[in-house]
């Protein structure tokens, strides 16, 4: 079906399997899978070639998304807790506490949040 060495050309198929092979390119091509050495040659060949590719495609988004959430969380919540000991170290500084009185944790909040 798909022409190669010496076949029929593109232009001399079908108007369906003009198609196809322009799928498969496409495909090929948005999936940045590329061309490879290895190509297929029947409908059912290039039919697996980019439900493969679909495939790979959305695993990879999954992944890469649910990391980037991951992230995104962690980083949150990372927020939340300096803000929380930002408003702790405030509140000392209100409440003229001495530095040494402080927590540990307060105290490097207020050398890190001084710099």
């Amino acid at each position: 079906m798909v022409p190669h060495r010496g076949s029929q050309a593109v232009q001399d198929l079908t108007i369906g399997d003009q198609y196809l092979i322009t799928l498969y390119w496409i495909m090929s091509t948005m999936t940045t899978v590329g061309f490879g050495d290895l190509k297929p040659y029947t409908q059912y060949e290039i039919w697996t070639c980019i439900l493969a590719q679909i495939l790979g495609a959305t695993t990879f988004g999954f992944i890469v998304g649910n990391m980037a959430s991951l992230a995104e969380l962690l980083r949150g919540r990372a927020g939340a807790f300096k803000e929380k000991m930002e408003f702790l170290v405030r509140f000392m500084n209100h409440c003229n506490i001495p530095t040494e009185a402080r927590p540990a944790r307060a105290r490097l909040t207020f050398f890190t949040s001084a710099s």
